[in-house]
């Protein structure tokens, strides 16, 4: 960059100006609506981090490397708050969107998973399964989502404690 030797009255020799900046006032509607279609593009995006989730799991064998559990969560929240208040309350209702599509995934031990069992029932007239077999599947369910927890938290403590 090379800065101005002249410069006419009001203006910089690099030509910079600083301004005051920020998100722009809305009317209630116009910001109701806006954040409801933002919901709905963030939800978007996560229906597309979850098969590309599932995709690499399947196809590869591994997990996508920006996918954190707890402890990662902890950590990217606590340097978004450093951002700015507005920047943590947005990371907050990203992380709750994400909360709200894995909780409906149709897997035993999640809502979904209950919600799947339900439809079946009402489609057929009768239980899917026993109340046995129902727990047996929960229960390797609930076994799978905790080891996977496990696995996540261990490389996220890996990557933000180590």
């Amino acid at each position: 960059m090379v800065p101005r030797v002249e410069t006419a009255p009001g203006e910089g020799a690099v030509g910079v100006e600083l301004v005051e900046g920020g998100p722009v006032a809305e009317s209630l509607p116009n910001a109701l609506y806006d954040g409801l279609t933002l919901s709905l593009r963030i939800l978007g995006l996560i229906y597309a981090a979850l098969y590309q989730l599932v995709a690499g799991l399947l196809l590869r064998g591994s997990l996508l490397p920006g996918l954190v559990g707890p402890i990662g969560i902890v950590a990217v929240a606590t340097g978004t708050s450093k951002l700015g208040f507005i920047y943590l309350v947005s990371i907050l209702s990203q992380i709750s969107l994400s909360l709200a599509v894995v909780n409906f995934i149709p897997f035993p031990a999640l809502d979904g998973g209950q919600f799947f069992l339900i439809l079946v029932e009402k489609i057929k007239g009768s239980r899917a399964f026993s109340r046995k077999a129902e727990a047996a599947i929960n229960a390797f369910g609930l076994a799978f989502l905790i080891i996977l927890i496990l696995l996540i938290s261990v490389r996220d403590f890996a990557n933000y404690v180590l």
